[in-house]
C-alpha cells in the first residue's frame, strides 16, 4: 500500500505540482509568489519560456487590494509590458490583476486611476469609482 500523501495542486512560480514530493522539489528550486509584498517577484513563463518579473503597481482605488502586473525580461521579449493590464487567466490571480482607467476615456483630464480586475468587472464598483474620482477632482471635464 502506498502511504505517500497527495496534496492539492499548488501554483509556485508558474508551475503546478500534484504530489508532495514534486511540491517539495519545486519549493527548493523556487520561492512562492506572494500577493502581499511590494518586492519584485520572478517566474518562468510557460507561454514564452522566459523570465517574467511581477511588479507591485499599487492599491486598487475601489477595494484596497494590492495590484500587480508583469513584464517579460527575456532575451527575446514576448510583448508583455508592465504598463499593460495582465491577462487575469495568467499567473496573477484576477483579484490582484491591475486594471487602469484613463480619464480621456470619459472625455475628462487627470491622472490614471487603478483598480483590480474584480472591481473592473463589477459595474456598480466601476460606476462608484468613476463617480468618486470626478467628485474628488481627480478627473476634471476636458476643456476644448
Amino acid at each position: 500500500m502506498n502511504t505517500k500523501r497527495l496534496s492539492w495542486p499548488s501554483v509556485e512560480m508558474g508551475r503546478t505540482s500534484g504530489t508532495q514530493d514534486e511540491k517539495n522539489e519545486d519549493t527548493m528550486n523556487t520561492k512562492r509568489l506572494s500577493w502581499r509584498t511590494k518586492a519584485d517577484q520572478f517566474f518562468q513563463s510557460t507561454g514564452c519560456g522566459q523570465t517574467h518579473v511581477i511588479k507591485f503597481m499599487g492599491i486598487c482605488e475601489s477595494c484596497g487590494r494590492s495590484v500587480y502586473s508583469h513584464v517579460c525580461e527575456g532575451t527575446r521579449p514576448c510583448g508583455d509590458v508592465v504598463t499593460g493590464s495582465p491577462d487575469p487567466r495568467g499567473i496573477i490571480p484576477p483579484q490582484h490583476c491591475m486594471n487602469i482607467y484613463h480619464a480621456n476615456e470619459c472625455d475628462m483630464t487627470g491622472r490614471d486611476v487603478m483598480s483590480c480586475y474584480d472591481c473592473a468587472q463589477d459595474g456598480d464598483r466601476y460606476r462608484a469609482l468613476v463617480a468618486w474620482v470626478k467628485h474628488e477632482g481627480t478627473w476634471k471635464v476636458a476643456t476644448i
